[in-house]
């Protein structure tokens, strides 16, 4: 699918970002539990939980970034 995630832990401070190397919209979902968890969107602000269920829409060429204290 072109799409590549990843976590960074710091200092109590937990990022998780989604990023679409493709032309195209991708929803994808999450089966590892590495991401797992209540996070901010770090640019609107907007509450975004992570879990099983989550299906996240990232625009072609685009990317989505979320953040959490621990």
């Amino acid at each position: 699918q072109k799409v590549f995630s990843f976590v960074r832990r710091a200092q109590g401070n937990q990022v998780f970002a989604v990023f679409n190397f493709s032309d195209q919209p991708r929803t994808v979902n999450f089966t590892s539990n590495y991401a797992f968890g209540a996070y901010r969107d770090v640019f609107s602000g907007a509450p975004q939980t992570v879990d099983a269920n989550t299906r996240l829409t990232v625009p072609a060429w685009g990317y989505r970034v979320f953040s959490r204290k621990e």
